[in-house]
């Protein structure tokens, strides 16, 4: 079982806002977030907590090996079109082009855009909210 993992839904859980990350870690689920995704995470924790903290607590993220790093670089394609198609943030695109590599499910928070794309009954095979 595995799942593609936004950025959202990491920083939640390393900021304790959510637990949905370690909930599907302990069921067993490999979950992936796309090396793009990773300098996501990188730089919004770096802007909060300053570079050093941003630097050591993805590294403690990445030993733990919770996550499993996926190269973006056979992503960027469907990124794109996905990017072309809707109006939703790029790092969101490459979750969705993850998930759609590893036939399975991109787990996000709730957000505005991706919900408005849902309504119009785009995306539902592949978004999951926690």
């Amino acid at each position: 079982m595995r799942l593609a993992v936004d950025t959202s839904v990491v920083l939640a859980t390393l900021e304790g806002t959510a637990d949905a990350l370690l909930e599907y870690a302990r069921a067993g689920w490999r979950l992936y977030i796309t090396e793009y995704n990773l300098t996501e995470v990188t730089y919004v924790l770096c802007r909060r907590l300053g570079a050093e903290v941003a630097r050591a607590t993805v590294e403690r993220l990445l030993n733990s090996r919770v996550l499993r790093p996926y190269p973006a670089a056979g992503l960027h394609g469907e990124a794109a079109m996905c990017k072309c198609k809707y109006a939703i943030s790029l790092p969101d695109c490459y979750t969705i082009a993850l998930a759609r590599r590893l036939n399975t499910r991109a787990l996000f928070l709730r957000e505005k855009e991706l919900e408005k794309v849902l309504r119009s009954g785009e995306l539902a095979d592949v978004v999951q909210f926690v």
